[in-house]
């Protein structure tokens, strides 16, 4: 995901999943170490609330919210963190985070202008060559075609 822009799209489905295995970033970079994540909640006691449970493949620690119950419901839902109000977001995947199994968010690719504007002049340079190189393409799902039957597929 790194050096792209994404869009987050989709719902919270309420499995829980994503508070057992929390990337938390502090200043825009991973907590490190034990010591790292106590001085941490000193400094921001909303932190209090999690402990952690390891750490990843790349030796971020990990983390799990001691409020989620047995019934992978958020027990202090209303008092809930900024942090879990907005979860997940795109920065916690620069490093190394993932997306739990069955979540109802997925982050999707967003091109940037110059992407567009290239794709756009493509098609405007088979435009002007009267449409040459566009008769050779397949047509397009459910699109009439008079050298194929018309099917949908």
């Amino acid at each position: 995901m790194q050096g792209k822009s994404y869009l987050r799209t989709g719902k919270c489905n309420a499995c829980g999943k994503c508070c057992c295995h929390i990337a938390l970033l502090v200043e825009e970079r991973p907590i490190l170490t034990e010591e790292e994540f106590n001085r941490i909640r000193e400094i921001y006691p909303n932190y209090q609330r999690f402990q952690i449970i390891g750490k990843n493949q790349y030796g971020h620690l990990l983390f799990q919210c001691k409020y989620l119950g047995e019934d992978h419901k958020c027990h202090d839902y209303k008092n809930r963190p900024y942090i879990c109000r907005v979860y997940p977001i795109e920065e916690i995947f620069f490093w190394g985070g993932n997306l739990a199994e069955g979540c109802g968010f997925q982050f999707i690719p967003v091109e940037d202008f110059q992407q567009v504007l290239e794709r756009v002049m493509d098609k405007d340079e088979d435009l002007n060559d009267g449409g040459e190189s566009l008769k050779k393409e397949e047509p397009v799902m459910g699109e009439y075609s008079p050298d194929k039957e018309n099917k949908q597929i």
